[in-house]
């Protein structure tokens, strides 16, 4: 092998002699980018311009080998080149430098100590979607990729899994010294499960279909909630991938399973309703009929029937009985007793209470009033009350007088006098005309105490027959007065003599609420009175005796009988000599 010096000297020159037709990138430019690249080449025999040239000039194009020409093409780029078999021997550049023969010369080639091996995968498909081959646990190959420098003997190859597709079994491939030995990998596709749950059947076969699978057994089931028709589950997960044409079993929905509707004719309209939605099912229309057998609020008929097989949420109307139906009270008010009672029975009633009264304006024989009402609906077989007239009602008539028409009395008890028609048996007093006093036995005459207290007073009296029709109320009134009337009395303005016994009094009196001052009597002793003469203010007055002192009494009296006291004023006669 030549010396390291010895090869410089030679690259030294060929690159003085390359820089006149290639100065753009000079001979040791070169020598260091292949140094670099192959260091097991440095200082060998092909650390030289004969590496790319075949002669020492490298000025001329036409004098490149094979392997310059390739280094050339690629843009001076060792890498691009390395797996290159430029002279066509059989071995790759790299193969050949690394055995230090010239790779651009097929007649200087390396003894083979290693082989090839080239894997192609199948089918594109795959390839597209990323599938690999690789040696042992080295790097990842395209498919047709070679990997050179393997041991001759059999060797491990495997295939990198790829989503979608079956990963080929693993191959172990013979190597022959300096030959490329050959293999080749099939992926085969599989098919993705689509999400099928809730489509109906025909739209999950298509989507099986569509996916290159086919639609497997069909399980039919009910279920609550997924409509009738539909896929309830799917055996295989969506999501997984099987291989083309893999049946898919399917559970389809029957929908809800069928519930049986309750018989609840003649229960309660309440128990019926609990019944219904106990089954599962809801209370539909719920309609009111007479029914002469069933109860009030019991169930007479109901839709569908009690055993019927249906939906669970199905409505269940029901006819419920108003029970037996009424009967409609006629008028029979204005006719007489025999014929309102022809009426009744015909409207399938029956004649209840007769009662008989007086009426003014209804003959006697005839219907005053009915209950219930005409147009009443009452229960079959009800009793209609009747009220019917006797005709007028006697009057009952009375009078009351107070102690003989006086209109004033000083004392509470009173003598009434009463009167009354022959149909009277009771009566009965007032006061105020609210309180009475309890009935007792006609009497002409009665002793009665008014309520207390000075003012005109009423006493109400009311009479009543024997079939208690009572008289209106009669009244009579009188004033008590209990009250002493007051007064005083003046002789001659209050002079106190007087020539003669002839003088003038001056009188004063009042009876304040009572029943006034009537009457005033005199006296000179105070035993022997004057009659009762009107009341009045002023009064002439002749004295008994011609001289001397005198004293003149009066005494008041109201309309009631109240006497005043004695009232007295004095003068002294002095007769004139």
């Amino acid at each position: 092998m030549r010396s390291r010096f010895l090869v410089s000297s030679f690259l030294l020159a060929c690159a003085i002699a390359m820089l006149a037709s290639a100065p753009a990138f000079a001979v040791s430019g070169y020598l260091s980018n292949f140094e670099s690249t192959y260091p097991a080449a440095v200082g060998s025999r092909i650390d030289v311009c004969q590496l790319c040239h075949v002669n020492a000039n490298p000025n001329s194009n036409s004098a490149r080998n094979a392997y310059g020409t390739a280094f050339r093409s690629n843009s001076h780029n060792f890498g691009n080149v390395a797996n290159l078999d430029s002279d066509g021997d059989g071995f790759t550049n790299l193969q050949e430098i690394t055995a230090l023969t010239f790779p651009g010369n097929a007649a200087d080639k390396p003894t083979p100590t290693t082989g090839s091996l080239t894997v192609t995968i199948l089918p594109a498909g795959a390839v597209s979607a990323g599938a690999q081959w690789r040696v042992g646990t080295g790097a990842y190959q395209n498919s047709g990729a070679t990997v050179t420098g393997l041991a001759a003997g059999s060797v491990g190859i495997n295939f990198k899994p790829v989503t979608g597709w079956t990963t080929p079994a693993d191959q172990a491939p013979t190597i022959t010294a300096g030959a490329t030995a050959t293999a080749t990998g099939t992926y085969v596709q599989l098919a993705l499960v689509p999400n099928v749950v809730g489509q109906t059947q025909a739209s999950a076969t298509t989507a099986l279909t569509s996916a290159g699978l086919a639609l497997g057994n069909v399980v039919q089931t009910y279920h609550p909630t997924v409509p009738a028709g539909s896929v309830i589950n799917q055996m295989t997960p969506a999501g997984t991938y099987v291989a083309l044409g893999t049946h898919i079993d399917l559970t389809v929905s029957k929908g809800p399973q069928p519930v049986l509707v309750p018989n609840v004719v003649g229960q309660t309209q309440a128990d019926a309703s609990t019944a219904i939605t106990g089954a599962g099912l809801i209370v539909g229309s719920i309609v009111e009929a007479y029914s002469p057998t069933v109860p009030t609020g019991s169930v007479i008929d109901q839709t569908p029937v009690g055993g019927t097989s249906v939906l669970p949420g199905t409505a269940v109307d029901l006819t419920v009985s108003k029970g037996v139906e009424p009967a409609t009270v006629p008028y029979v008010i204005g006719e007489t007793q025999e014929a309102a009672g022809i009426l009744i029975v015909a409207a399938n009633l029956v004649v209840g209470t007769i009662t008989q009264e007086f009426s003014p304006t209804v003959a006697a024989g005839l219907v005053i009033s009915q209950s219930p009402t005409s147009g009443t609906q009452v229960a079959p077989g009800s009793a209609v009350d009747l009220t019917v007239s006797k005709g007028p009602q006697p009057v009952v008539t009375g009078s009351i007088i107070i102690n003989s028409g006086a209109a004033n009395t000083k004392t509470a008890t009173v003598a009434l006098s009463l009167t009354w028609s022959a149909n009277a048996v009771r009566m009965r007093f007032s006061d105020n005309g609210s309180t009475w006093t309890a009935w007792e036995s006609v009497h002409p005459n009665k002793a009665y105490t008014l309520p207390a207290g000075d003012g005109y007073k009423t006493v109400r009296v009311q009479f009543i027959d024997i079939a208690n029709n009572r008289s209106v109320t009669y009244s009579d009134f009188i004033r008590l007065d209990g009250t002493v009337p007051t007064g005083s009395i003046v002789i001659n303005n209050g002079a106190a003599t007087v020539a003669t016994p002839y003088v003038f009094l001056n009188l004063t009196y009042s009876d304040g609420a009572g029943s006034g001052v009537r009457s005033m009597r005199f006296s000179d002793d105070g035993s022997h009175w004057t009659l009762w003469e009107p009341a009045t203010t002023t009064r002439t007055y002749m004295l008994p005796l011609p001289s001397g002192y005198q004293t003149v009494r009066v005494q008041y009296l109201d309309a009631a009988g109240n006497y005043s006291t004695v009232y007295s004023d004095y003068i002294k006669v002095v007769p004139v000599p």
